[in-house]
Protein backbone atom coordinates (compact mmCIF):
# COMPACT_ATOMS: atom_id res chain seq x y z
CA UNK A 1 0.00 0.00 0.00
CA UNK A 2 1.35 3.42 -0.95
CA UNK A 3 2.41 5.77 1.82
CA UNK A 4 1.71 9.40 0.99
CA UNK A 5 4.72 11.60 1.68
CA UNK A 6 3.48 14.89 3.12
CA UNK A 7 5.29 17.94 1.78
CA UNK A 8 3.47 21.20 2.40
CA UNK A 9 6.12 23.18 0.52
CA UNK A 10 5.08 21.63 -2.79
CA UNK A 11 1.80 22.19 -4.60
CA UNK A 12 0.42 21.59 -8.07
CA UNK A 13 -0.76 24.35 -10.32
CA UNK A 14 -4.03 24.02 -12.18
CA UNK A 15 -3.99 21.87 -15.30
CA UNK A 16 -3.42 23.94 -18.45
CA UNK A 17 -2.90 23.65 -22.19
CA UNK A 18 0.67 24.60 -23.13
CA UNK A 19 0.10 24.58 -26.88
CA UNK A 20 -2.40 23.40 -29.48
CA UNK A 21 -2.44 23.14 -33.27
CA UNK A 22 -5.79 23.28 -35.09
CA UNK A 23 -6.25 22.41 -38.76
CA UNK A 24 -9.39 23.24 -40.70
CA UNK A 25 -10.12 23.13 -44.44
CA UNK A 26 -10.98 26.31 -46.29
CA UNK A 27 -14.72 25.88 -46.87
CA UNK A 28 -16.68 26.80 -49.98
CA UNK A 29 -18.25 29.67 -48.05
CA UNK A 30 -14.80 30.98 -47.13
CA UNK A 31 -13.34 32.32 -50.35
CA UNK A 32 -9.53 31.89 -50.28
CA UNK A 33 -9.06 35.05 -52.34
CA UNK A 34 -11.06 37.07 -49.81
CA UNK A 35 -8.99 35.54 -47.04
CA UNK A 36 -5.79 36.66 -48.73
CA UNK A 37 -7.26 40.14 -49.21
CA UNK A 38 -7.90 40.41 -45.48
CA UNK A 39 -4.42 39.18 -44.69
CA UNK A 40 -3.07 41.79 -47.09
CA UNK A 41 -4.83 44.55 -45.15
CA UNK A 42 -3.68 43.11 -41.85
CA UNK A 43 -0.04 43.17 -42.96
CA UNK A 44 -0.30 46.56 -44.66
CA UNK A 45 0.92 45.11 -47.92
CA UNK A 46 4.33 44.27 -46.46
CA UNK A 47 6.18 40.98 -46.72
CA UNK A 48 7.30 41.11 -43.09
CA UNK A 49 7.32 43.43 -40.11
CA UNK A 50 5.13 44.31 -37.11
CA UNK A 51 1.36 44.47 -37.32
CA UNK A 52 -0.20 47.86 -36.62
CA UNK A 53 -3.57 46.31 -35.81
CA UNK A 54 -2.28 43.49 -33.63
CA UNK A 55 0.17 45.03 -31.13
CA UNK A 56 3.06 42.75 -30.27
CA UNK A 57 2.65 40.48 -33.28
CA UNK A 58 5.11 40.23 -36.12
CA UNK A 59 4.43 38.64 -39.50
CA UNK A 60 5.94 37.35 -42.68
CA UNK A 61 3.83 36.67 -45.70
CA UNK A 62 4.18 34.72 -48.94
CA UNK A 63 1.06 35.13 -51.04
CA UNK A 64 -0.16 33.82 -54.37
CA UNK A 65 2.40 31.02 -54.45
CA UNK A 66 2.25 27.31 -53.82
CA UNK A 67 3.64 27.80 -50.35
CA UNK A 68 1.81 29.32 -47.41
CA UNK A 69 0.88 32.55 -45.65
CA UNK A 70 2.27 32.93 -42.16
CA UNK A 71 1.45 35.24 -39.27
CA UNK A 72 3.86 34.31 -36.47
CA UNK A 73 4.26 36.25 -33.26
CA UNK A 74 6.98 37.34 -30.88
CA UNK A 75 7.58 38.62 -27.35
CA UNK A 76 6.83 35.25 -25.68
CA UNK A 77 3.75 34.84 -27.82
CA UNK A 78 3.61 31.70 -29.90
CA UNK A 79 0.70 32.13 -32.27
CA UNK A 80 1.28 30.90 -35.79
CA UNK A 81 -1.41 31.27 -38.43
CA UNK A 82 -0.93 29.62 -41.81
CA UNK A 83 -2.98 29.35 -44.97
CA UNK A 84 -1.49 26.55 -47.01
CA UNK A 85 -2.06 26.25 -50.73
CA UNK A 86 0.19 23.36 -51.67
CA UNK A 87 -0.61 19.77 -52.54
CA UNK A 88 0.33 18.53 -49.07
CA UNK A 89 -1.98 20.80 -47.07
CA UNK A 90 -4.63 21.24 -49.78
CA UNK A 91 -6.10 24.65 -48.88
CA UNK A 92 -6.22 24.34 -45.12
CA UNK A 93 -5.88 26.75 -42.24
CA UNK A 94 -3.34 25.87 -39.56
CA UNK A 95 -3.61 27.76 -36.28
CA UNK A 96 -1.02 27.11 -33.61
CA UNK A 97 -1.04 28.98 -30.30
CA UNK A 98 -0.28 28.62 -26.61
CA UNK A 99 -3.27 29.39 -24.34
CA UNK A 100 -0.82 29.72 -21.45
CA UNK A 101 1.20 32.54 -23.08
CA UNK A 102 -0.71 34.15 -25.91
CA UNK A 103 -3.19 36.99 -25.75
CA UNK A 104 -6.23 34.76 -26.27
CA UNK A 105 -8.49 37.63 -27.28
CA UNK A 106 -6.00 38.53 -29.98
CA UNK A 107 -5.81 34.93 -31.18
CA UNK A 108 -9.59 34.88 -31.51
CA UNK A 109 -9.88 38.20 -33.30
CA UNK A 110 -6.95 37.67 -35.67
CA UNK A 111 -8.14 34.23 -36.67
CA UNK A 112 -11.79 35.24 -37.05
CA UNK A 113 -10.85 38.27 -39.12
CA UNK A 114 -8.49 36.53 -41.52
CA UNK A 115 -10.73 33.48 -42.03
CA UNK A 116 -13.97 35.47 -42.10
CA UNK A 117 -15.50 32.87 -39.78
CA UNK A 118 -16.56 33.05 -36.11
CA UNK A 119 -14.04 31.43 -33.77
CA UNK A 120 -16.51 28.93 -32.31
CA UNK A 121 -17.51 27.80 -35.80
CA UNK A 122 -13.90 27.32 -36.86
CA UNK A 123 -13.02 25.33 -33.73
CA UNK A 124 -16.09 23.10 -34.10
CA UNK A 125 -14.92 21.88 -37.51
CA UNK A 126 -11.19 21.85 -36.74
CA UNK A 127 -9.01 18.83 -36.25
CA UNK A 128 -6.18 18.73 -33.75
CA UNK A 129 -2.71 17.68 -34.91
CA UNK A 130 -0.97 18.42 -31.61
CA UNK A 131 -1.89 19.35 -28.06
CA UNK A 132 0.39 19.84 -25.04
CA UNK A 133 -1.14 19.38 -21.58
CA UNK A 134 0.83 20.46 -18.54
CA UNK A 135 0.92 21.04 -14.81
CA UNK A 136 3.60 22.74 -12.71
CA UNK A 137 4.97 21.23 -9.51
CA UNK A 138 5.63 24.47 -7.64
CA UNK A 139 8.49 24.05 -5.15
CA UNK A 140 9.46 20.68 -6.62
CA UNK A 141 12.91 19.45 -7.69
CA UNK A 142 13.71 16.65 -10.12
CA UNK A 143 16.57 15.64 -7.83
CA UNK A 144 13.99 14.63 -5.19
CA UNK A 145 12.01 12.41 -7.53
CA UNK A 146 12.20 9.11 -9.34
CA UNK A 147 9.94 9.09 -12.40
CA UNK A 148 8.53 6.12 -14.26
CA UNK A 149 6.15 6.03 -17.20
CA UNK A 150 4.05 2.98 -18.02
CA UNK A 151 3.83 1.97 -21.71
CA UNK A 152 6.63 4.33 -22.78
CA UNK A 153 9.13 2.13 -24.61
CA UNK A 154 11.92 4.70 -24.70
CA UNK A 155 13.23 7.23 -22.20
CA UNK A 156 15.87 9.90 -22.43
CA UNK A 157 17.45 12.00 -19.68
CA UNK A 158 19.33 15.26 -20.23
CA UNK A 159 21.80 16.44 -17.62
CA UNK A 160 23.58 19.69 -16.90
CA UNK A 161 26.77 19.52 -14.81
CA UNK A 162 25.82 16.03 -13.70
CA UNK A 163 22.31 17.03 -12.59
CA UNK A 164 19.29 15.83 -14.56
CA UNK A 165 17.26 18.74 -15.95
CA UNK A 166 14.86 16.98 -18.33
CA UNK A 167 13.34 13.52 -18.54
CA UNK A 168 11.58 12.31 -21.70
CA UNK A 169 9.38 9.24 -21.93
CA UNK A 170 8.52 8.34 -25.51
CA UNK A 171 10.00 10.11 -28.55
CA UNK A 172 9.02 13.15 -30.59
CA UNK A 173 7.67 10.74 -33.22
CA UNK A 174 5.39 9.03 -30.70
CA UNK A 175 1.69 9.78 -30.49
CA UNK A 176 2.25 10.39 -26.79
CA UNK A 177 5.35 11.81 -25.14
CA UNK A 178 5.87 12.73 -21.49
CA UNK A 179 8.36 15.47 -20.67
CA UNK A 180 9.36 16.42 -17.12
CA UNK A 181 11.78 19.31 -16.83
CA UNK A 182 13.27 21.91 -14.52
CA UNK A 183 11.12 24.95 -15.19
CA UNK A 184 13.25 27.10 -12.90
CA UNK A 185 16.27 26.66 -15.17
CA UNK A 186 14.27 26.75 -18.44
CA UNK A 187 12.50 30.02 -17.65
CA UNK A 188 14.85 31.60 -15.12
CA UNK A 189 12.34 31.46 -12.27
CA UNK A 190 13.31 32.48 -8.74
CA UNK A 191 11.68 29.48 -7.05
CA UNK A 192 12.01 25.75 -7.70
CA UNK A 193 9.49 24.39 -10.17
CA UNK A 194 9.14 21.20 -12.22
CA UNK A 195 6.81 20.95 -15.19
CA UNK A 196 5.07 17.69 -16.08
CA UNK A 197 3.97 17.94 -19.70
CA UNK A 198 2.19 15.49 -21.98
CA UNK A 199 2.73 16.10 -25.70
CA UNK A 200 0.13 14.42 -27.89
CA UNK A 201 0.53 14.22 -31.66
CA UNK A 202 -2.48 12.20 -32.85
CA UNK A 203 -1.98 10.39 -36.12
CA UNK A 204 -4.29 10.81 -37.88
CA UNK A 205 -5.49 14.09 -36.41
CA UNK A 206 -8.64 14.07 -34.26
CA UNK A 207 -11.64 16.35 -33.99
CA UNK A 208 -11.45 18.98 -31.28
CA UNK A 209 -14.53 17.51 -29.61
CA UNK A 210 -12.75 14.13 -29.30
CA UNK A 211 -10.28 15.57 -26.78
CA UNK A 212 -12.98 15.68 -24.10
CA UNK A 213 -13.24 11.87 -24.06
CA UNK A 214 -9.51 11.20 -23.70
CA UNK A 215 -8.32 8.91 -20.95
CA UNK A 216 -6.09 10.53 -18.36
CA UNK A 217 -2.47 10.36 -19.67
CA UNK A 218 -1.03 11.50 -16.33
CA UNK A 219 -2.00 8.22 -14.65
CA UNK A 220 0.83 6.61 -16.62
CA UNK A 221 3.37 8.84 -14.90
CA UNK A 222 4.48 7.32 -11.61
CA UNK A 223 6.17 9.67 -9.18
CA UNK A 224 8.16 8.62 -6.11
CA UNK A 225 9.76 10.80 -3.45
CA UNK A 226 13.28 9.50 -2.81
CA UNK A 227 14.00 11.49 0.35
CA UNK A 228 12.71 8.72 2.62
CA UNK A 229 13.54 5.90 0.22
CA UNK A 230 17.25 6.70 0.47
CA UNK A 231 17.16 6.78 4.26
CA UNK A 232 15.90 3.20 4.44
CA UNK A 233 17.92 1.92 1.47
CA UNK A 234 21.18 -0.02 1.44
CA UNK A 235 24.26 1.44 -0.22
CA UNK A 236 23.64 -0.58 -3.38
CA UNK A 237 20.02 0.54 -3.47
CA UNK A 238 21.00 4.19 -3.04
CA UNK A 239 23.47 3.95 -5.92
CA UNK A 240 20.84 2.27 -8.10
CA UNK A 241 18.31 4.99 -7.31
CA UNK A 242 20.88 7.66 -8.18
CA UNK A 243 21.36 6.01 -11.59
CA UNK A 244 17.57 5.80 -12.01
CA UNK A 245 17.26 9.54 -11.41
CA UNK A 246 19.82 10.36 -14.08
CA UNK A 247 19.21 7.64 -16.66
CA UNK A 248 15.90 5.99 -15.86
CA UNK A 249 14.86 2.95 -13.85
CA UNK A 250 15.25 0.56 -16.79
CA UNK A 251 18.89 1.53 -17.21
CA UNK A 252 19.51 1.37 -13.46
CA UNK A 253 18.08 -2.16 -13.18
CA UNK A 254 20.40 -3.52 -15.88
CA UNK A 255 23.27 -3.92 -13.43
CA UNK A 256 21.63 -5.10 -10.22
CA UNK A 257 20.29 -8.38 -8.89
CA UNK A 258 16.68 -9.48 -8.93
CA UNK A 259 16.43 -9.10 -5.16
CA UNK A 260 17.68 -5.51 -5.36
CA UNK A 261 15.22 -4.73 -8.15
CA UNK A 262 12.30 -6.02 -6.09
CA UNK A 263 13.41 -4.17 -2.97
CA UNK A 264 13.76 -0.85 -4.82
CA UNK A 265 10.51 -1.30 -6.75
CA UNK A 266 8.67 -1.99 -3.51
CA UNK A 267 10.06 1.10 -1.80
CA UNK A 268 9.36 3.34 -4.79
CA UNK A 269 5.82 2.01 -4.86
CA UNK A 270 5.34 2.81 -1.19
CA UNK A 271 6.68 6.35 -1.03
CA UNK A 272 4.33 8.47 -3.12
CA UNK A 273 4.16 12.26 -2.68
CA UNK A 274 0.83 13.54 -1.38
CA UNK A 275 0.69 16.30 -4.00
CA UNK A 276 0.61 13.91 -6.97
CA UNK A 277 -3.08 13.13 -7.59
CA UNK A 278 -3.45 12.61 -11.36
CA UNK A 279 -7.09 11.48 -11.14
CA UNK A 280 -8.17 14.66 -9.34
CA UNK A 281 -6.00 16.72 -11.69
CA UNK A 282 -7.70 15.38 -14.83
CA UNK A 283 -11.11 16.56 -13.66
CA UNK A 284 -10.01 20.03 -14.81
CA UNK A 285 -9.49 18.92 -18.43
CA UNK A 286 -12.98 19.68 -19.75
CA UNK A 287 -12.72 23.17 -18.29
CA UNK A 288 -9.42 23.70 -20.11
CA UNK A 289 -11.04 22.69 -23.41
CA UNK A 290 -14.01 24.95 -22.77
CA UNK A 291 -11.63 27.84 -22.26
CA UNK A 292 -10.09 27.24 -25.70
CA UNK A 293 -13.50 27.01 -27.33
CA UNK A 294 -14.72 30.20 -25.63
CA UNK A 295 -11.77 32.52 -26.13
CA UNK A 296 -12.49 36.05 -24.90
CA UNK A 297 -12.99 38.91 -27.31
CA UNK A 298 -10.14 41.39 -27.50
CA UNK A 299 -10.92 45.01 -26.59
CA UNK A 300 -7.71 46.24 -28.24
CA UNK A 301 -8.21 44.80 -31.71
CA UNK A 302 -8.54 47.60 -34.28
CA UNK A 303 -11.05 47.34 -37.11
CA UNK A 304 -8.94 46.74 -40.16
CA UNK A 305 -9.24 49.18 -43.02
CA UNK A 306 -6.49 50.53 -45.30
CA UNK A 307 -6.71 54.06 -43.92
CA UNK A 308 -6.42 52.77 -40.32
CA UNK A 309 -4.03 49.94 -40.94
CA UNK A 310 -1.31 51.68 -42.88
CA UNK A 311 -1.64 55.47 -42.84
CA UNK A 312 2.10 55.88 -43.30
CA UNK A 313 2.13 53.57 -46.30
CA UNK A 314 -0.97 54.75 -48.14
CA UNK A 315 -0.28 56.71 -51.25
CA UNK A 316 3.07 55.10 -51.94
CA UNK A 317 3.31 53.66 -55.43
CA UNK A 318 4.48 50.26 -54.20
CA UNK A 319 1.66 49.93 -51.66
CA UNK A 320 -1.09 51.05 -54.05
CA UNK A 321 0.22 48.65 -56.65
CA UNK A 322 0.28 45.79 -54.17
CA UNK A 323 -3.17 46.62 -52.81
CA UNK A 324 -4.52 46.69 -56.35
CA UNK A 325 -3.41 43.09 -56.89
CA UNK A 326 -5.47 42.00 -53.87
CA UNK A 327 -8.76 43.56 -54.97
Amino acid sequence: MALKIINDKIKLSNLFCDGITLIAPVTDSSDPTATYDRLCLLTCGNEYGYSVTAPGYAFSRRLFTDQECVLPSHQRRTMLFQIARNSIWDNRYRIKFNPNLDDLGMVRELTSYVTGEPWESLVSRSRVSRVDIAVDVEGGKLTDLVLQCKHAHKSNFHQNMGVVETAYFGTWKSNWQWCCYNKKVESGLADDCVRFEVRHRPSPSVEFSDLASYENPFTRLRVSDVSLVKKSATEVERLTIAVAQGAGLKRAFMECSESTKKAIAKKLDIYRPNWWEPTALWKQWNGVLQGINDLPKSPCFIDIAPEICAPSLLGSEATNEWMATCN
